[in-house]
């Protein structure tokens, strides 16, 4: 039924709602509106103008509603004023139907009126964006270079946008090298801005000055607190305060807020905590009222140098001042606490924050707990544990392992093995390295336990982890110690048929066993068949302790036969029937395979061993297998690194999700600079990147177990002995590149194939975003008024701009990435996000 006339001398919102109420009567869907009669409108042409277009286009939550309601007001019947859509109702349908994913009848709908220009297909751009897809980016704007004769600022603004939010920062240098050189379009200051942010994300602080210094057209005040920015995240503060004097000579780019918070968050980071204090006096003075971020910044500051007195003074001004405190506040001041000795207080205060109806978050806990852990008083971290589950929090997996550590350090087995059980009660599974933490522990197995190794093995198994070398090792030589010599036989050969090879200890004790059990045989053909089987880098010392526990012949057996059925047995995946009765199939890949060789060694020589392994492995995949390794790192895919283990092996795969990580992790997204340079060059990049994470590795390891400074000087002379990855992969470069010349070929040495994408690639190089402004230090104080009330739907805690979080498709509820455990990078490539709980009301399978 139509409404009364009376609606048309109503109020602009009360017209909004009319025409939105009947729009719903009406309830047009995708294919059924062509013989859908849109004369119950009429009633609302003499009211027809953009405003209210516009409204009513924003005011709906189904684009067909909107697209119905756009169709007839294009050609109203009667139109008494003459109505005709402007540019901006263009651009409200074309945002809410990309907003749905609408995105051809987005197009025909442009097409349909002639109004598929550069602007719009920069849209279009972003939206595809947004969700991922860069490959429908690149294609959109080849589209608008043939629209638009090439001259098309808006779009190639759009790419260059998507491509830094992607971390594409080499490809997006090739869009922006390629509008320099064409000189078809002019760039302009968002141009210049999007390209200094992205090299400035990614530390490349040189390369957004070259780019600064090369503007054509004046600086924004976005572009003078980018550069800002990427100073002080380098701890560059002279040059950071060069750009802000550049500033105070500017007529129409002061400084505000963003940009004196910037620097006093430098400086706190640089520990120049006079400097900071000055910053803020100049704030005030010039009237640049500080917002919650400036006083977060200071008092983090503060906290962390051990002023905490003055931090809370600090805080006691910004509440003077009219700014509210949030958690990050308190969790600065509970870091300082800690910092300064005083735990006592640090956990009074968080009863505190408590009382006063404040949501703590895992930070917040986290704080207290590594204090507890630090102090080994493993009653209290667990308490704070159980506090937190009971919160609605989910501890993370290394707070577990942190306590778990420390159990078995102090002996403490059935304790750990307790905690163990209860940490998928508590909302986190335990990982590889939970139980390896147990099962390698000499207190579980000694001697009489290796039955309750064996039924932490079981449980590991059953939750999708498989045993790697040094658990292999662990297991033979527990079974040694035990005296079940048949047991310890089966579980080394099951090592061997994984092409694992335990360590020398679990090695000795083994044959020891075996040779005083009278199996001097056994023992032969334990060691001739581990050299056959397997790459022993160190046969010489293997060979000693056979020696030593019986005369060794060369000779060649069958396997012996015995219980390997009980161990094949528990190797396969299995599901875990839960506490709760729901089955789960848990696989977890990442942190296995990262340990696939010996993951804790001990002694210098260990380590070393250790280093070797993952050195060969990653020189075989930038030499001898370079050509799977390029394939492996596809730009499309998410930040990939290049692992190498101790078994020789490597693999491209995505970082550990786990923050921090239990390892040291190598480069991070080395994938997305393979088609932005030479292959060479990025190969030899590659190379140098995985020289320094080798070197952390190894003194990780040396720092987690002690070595003293002779330890780390025998360690670094052994590795300085032998070349680099680097220095590897450029000889064979060289001798390439000499032997192409002598035989006089002028072939690529890039198979057919990659040549293929190559050139596709540089098709598309024509390219980028006017992101409405892009700048990410646009406005966050504008960012935290829109988002300051959304609160985690894991944690509980407040939206901040300086946190990536993710919305649920289907619940609707926000999440801090760190919490459903999603990184940006990986975000870029989810279509439908699905929260742990709505994942969870899926059917599954029995």
């Amino acid at each position: 039924m139509a409404r009364p006339c009376s609606a048309l001398t109503s109020p602009k919102n009360d017209l909004v709602t009319s025409i939105t109420s009947l729009l719903q009567k009406l309830n047009p869907k995708k294919g059924n509106s062509s013989g859908l009669s849109s004369a119950p409108l009429n009633q609302f042409s003499s009211a027809l103008n953009p405003s209210l277009v516009i409204q009513v286009i924003k005011n709906q939550t189904d684009p067909y509603h909107a697209l119905f309601f756009f169709n007839w007001a294009s050609n109203p019947v009667p139109n008494p004023t003459n109505y005709a859509h402007t540019h901006h109702c263009y651009v409200a349908i074309n945002d809410l139907l990309l907003s749905h994913s609408l995105f051809s009848t987005a197009s025909s709908l442009l097409l349909q009126y002639n109004r598929l220009s550069d602007f719009m297909v920069a849209m279009f751009i972003k939206a595809h964006g947004d969700r991922g897809d860069i490959r429908a980016s690149i294609d959109w704007l080849h589209r608008a270079k043939m629209i638009e004769s090439g001259r098309c600022l808006f779009s190639y603004n759009a790419i260059l946008g998507v491509l830094v939010r992607a971390n594409r920062i080499h490809l997006a240098k090739a869009f922006y090298d390629q509008i320099m050189k064409e000189g078809v379009v002019k760039p302009d200051v968002s141009t210049y801005t999007t390209m200094i942010r992205g090299y400035c994300k990614m530390s490349m602080i040189e390369n957004a000055k070259n780019v600064f210094d090369e503007m054509i057209c004046e600086p924004n005040l976005i572009t003078y607190n980018t550069m800002i920015f990427g100073y002080c995240k380098k701890g560059d503060m002279e040059s950071a305060r060069r750009i802000f004097g550049c500033m105070m000579k500017s007529k129409d780019c002061l400084p505000d807020t963003v940009t004196y918070t910037t620097l006093i968050n430098g400086y706190c980071k640089n520990g120049e905590l006079d400097e900071a204090t000055k910053c803020m006096n100049e704030m005030e003075n010039k009237g640049c009222e500080p917002n919650l971020f400036t006083y977060n910044s200071l008092i983090h500051g503060l906290c962390l140098s051990g002023n905490v007195d003055q931090a809370k003074k600090m805080m006691t001004k910004m509440r003077l001042n009219g700014v509210k405190d949030n958690i990050a506040t308190h969790t600065s001041i509970l870091k300082g606490l800690c910092i300064v000795g005083k735990l006592d207080e640090a956990v009074k205060h968080i009863k505190e924050m408590v009382s006063i109806g404040m949501k703590l978050d895992v930070k917040s806990y986290g704080v207290v707990f590594n204090e507890h852990c630090k102090r080994r008083e493993t009653i209290e971290a667990i308490s704070l544990l159980k506090e937190m589950r009971g919160r609605a929090l989910n501890p993370s997996v290394s707070s577990f392992n942190a306590v778990l550590r420390i159990l078995v350090e102090n002996g403490e087995l059935e304790e750990a093995i307790h905690l163990l059980k209860q940490m998928p009660k508590m909302g986190c599974a335990p990982n590889f390295l939970s139980y390896n933490t147990l099962i390698s522990s000499s207190h579980c197995r000694s001697e009489g336990k290796m039955q309750r190794v064996e039924e932490l093995v079981g449980y590991m198994i059953q939750n999708g982890h498989e045993l790697d070398a040094t658990l292999y090792g662990c297991l033979v030589k527990g079974y040694s110690e035990d005296g079940n010599v048949k047991m310890a036989v089966e579980v080394f050969y099951e090592a061997l048929d994984r092409h694992y090879v335990i360590n020398l200890d679990s090695f000795s004790v083994f044959i020891k066993e075996l040779c005083e059990k009278g199996k001097v045989n056994e023992a032969e053909i334990v060691f001739e068949e581990m050299c056959r089987r397997c790459n022993v880098i160190d046969k010489n010392s293997y060979r000693k302790f056979s020696l030593k526990n019986g005369k060794l012949r060369v000779l060649r057996g069958p396997r012996p036969q015995g219980l390997g059925a009980k161990w094949s047995r528990t190797q396969k995946m299995m599901a875990w029937q839960d506490p709760n009765g729901v089955v789960e199939n848990n696989r977890i890949v990442g942190l296995q395979s990262m340990d696939g060789g010996a993951y804790n060694p001990r002694t210098v020589e260990e380590v070393f061993r250790d280093f070797k392994g993952r050195r060969a492995a990653m020189i075989k995949a930038l030499t001898a297998d370079v050509e799977e390794f390029f394939r492996q790192c596809d730009p499309e895919k998410e930040n990939l690194c290049l692992y190498g283990y101790p078994s020789e092996q490597w693999e491209v795969a995505l970082p550990a999700e786990e923050v921090p990580p239990e390892l040291p992790e190598p480069a991070l997204g080395i994938n997305f600079a393979r088609d932005g340079m030479q292959e060479k060059d990025w190969i030899s990049l590659v190379a140098v990147h995985s020289d320094a994470w080798l070197l952390a590795v190894a003194f990780y390891f040396g720092s987690r177990f002690g070595f003293d400074k002779a330890d780390r000087k025998r360690l670094f002379n052994m590795i300085n002995d032998l070349p680099t990855i680097f220095e590897v992969v450029g000889k064979k470069q060289v001798k390439e590149k000499s032997a192409n010349s002598n035989h006089g070929s002028n072939k690529s040495k890039s198979n057919p194939k990659r040549g293929s994408e190559s050139q596709t690639q540089n098709k598309y190089i024509k390219s980028v975003e006017k992101d409405d402004y892009p700048g990410d230090l646009e406005l966050e104080e504008e960012d935290e008024d829109e988002h300051g009330e959304t609160l985690c739907g894991a944690c509980g805690e407040n939206y901040a701009s300086n946190e990536f979080w993710i919305c649920c498709d289907i619940c609707e509820k926000w999440f801090h990435g760190k919490c459903v455990k999603i990184t940006p990078a990986r975000a870029e490539h989810i279509k439908q996000y699905k929260c742990p709980s709505c994942s969870n009301k899926r059917s599954r399978p029995s």
